[in-house]
């Protein structure tokens, strides 16, 4: 067996079907499919944000001497990790299927599986706590056993 079947075969970059449900708690027939926490577009969003993070303490720092001070603006490093966190899960969707619904009403048709749409779509109270939660299930199966 190949490294990359023993690294792959616990269900990383599968994808996972989700029905989504109105607020109603009935089934919409709209479909999406998401994957594990740790896909690699999920990994892309860390990195991304370990570097803004990275670059943030960097421009707030100041050298003084031989010592060096750190003065983050208050709530910037809270905002960052809000971020990656909610693109994280963001990232985790891969299609869609809304039987050519639109997502907002001035569109035409089903959107792309863009992340501006997944922003967009994940922004909408009733579906962000199904994905979420499917992400979370799925990721909680997904992961290696030690």
């Amino acid at each position: 067996m190949a490294i990359a079947d023993k690294a792959y075969r616990n269900g990383y970059e599968q994808e996972f079907e989700l029905e989504l449900l109105d607020g109603d708690g009935e089934k919409t027939g709209w479909r999406v499919w998401v994957k594990d926490i740790t896909c690699d577009a999920a990994v892309a969003v860390t990195e991304e944000y370990r570097a803004k993070s990275t670059d943030l303490m960097l421009r707030s720092s100041k050298v003084d001497g031989d010592s060096m001070t750190v003065d983050i603006p208050e709530g910037d490093r809270g905002k960052l990790w809000q971020s990656e966190v909610s693109d994280k899960y963001i990232a985790c969707i891969s299609r869609w299927d809304f039987q050519g619904e639109a997502l907002v009403n001035d569109e035409d048709g089903e959107p792309d599986c863009t992340y501006e749409n997944k922003v967009i779509f994940m922004r909408m109270p009733v579906f962000a706590p199904q994905i979420t939660a499917k992400v979370d299930e799925i990721s909680g199966f997904t992961k290696p056993s030690k």
